[in-house]
């Protein structure tokens, strides 16, 4: 092959790779689900403030149990959780929304207590339990082995009094799409 044929091949193969590229993103940008985005407070049951940041709530029935969830459904809220918390009222806790089913690994940073958590899969079935678990135990991350959508965190305890099991559906409505 001349010098000539193989940069005009080279030209061409580069071309075509900038294409594929190119449309290959746009196909990822367009499949991609947009993030929850759940700040106008007046579609909530309520509000509740922890730490100067405000969240909407919700009532979900845990068997026979009415609890009272803050909704973390947008980045900065679910990245705080309960962290710095001093306390959780009997019959609260929260509920971590994600835009998508996939692993989301939990750990006890800057937690005040011990908590329960709940990993519900996309058809809200619990996909994973974890009792009792303690502050100390950070850095240690729990839940990324399995794929969730919703993750619900309620004071220690509360798993075994309402007697939450392994594959169970919780049924709740998000007061937003």
């Amino acid at each position: 092959m001349s010098e000539t044929t193989l940069k005009k091949f080279y030209t061409v193969m580069l071309v075509l790779v900038l294409i594929v590229g190119f449309l290959g993103l746009r196909y990822i940008g367009a499949t991609e689900k947009a993030p929850v985005l759940a700040t106008d407070f007046s579609v909530y049951d309520s509000q509740v403030t922890w730490r100067d940041v405000e969240y909407g709530t919700m009532a979900v029935k845990l068997n026979d149990q009415q609890v009272t969830l803050a909704i973390a459904a947008d980045q900065p809220r679910r990245r705080l959780g309960l962290s710095e918390v001093e306390e959780l009222p009997e019959n609260y806790g929260m509920i971590f929304v994600f835009p998508t089913e996939e692993p989301h690994g939990f750990w006890m940073k800057q937690m005040n207590f011990s908590i329960d958590i709940i990993w519900l899969d996309s058809n809200k079935e619990v996909v994973k339990l974890m009792s009792d678990v303690a502050p100390e135990t950070f850095p240690t991350t729990f839940g990324a082995e399995v794929d969730s959508q919703f993750v619900i965190e309620l004071n220690a305890g509360v798993i075994e009094a309402s007697g939450i099991e392994f594959g169970q559906e919780i049924d709740f409505e998000l007061p937003f799409d």
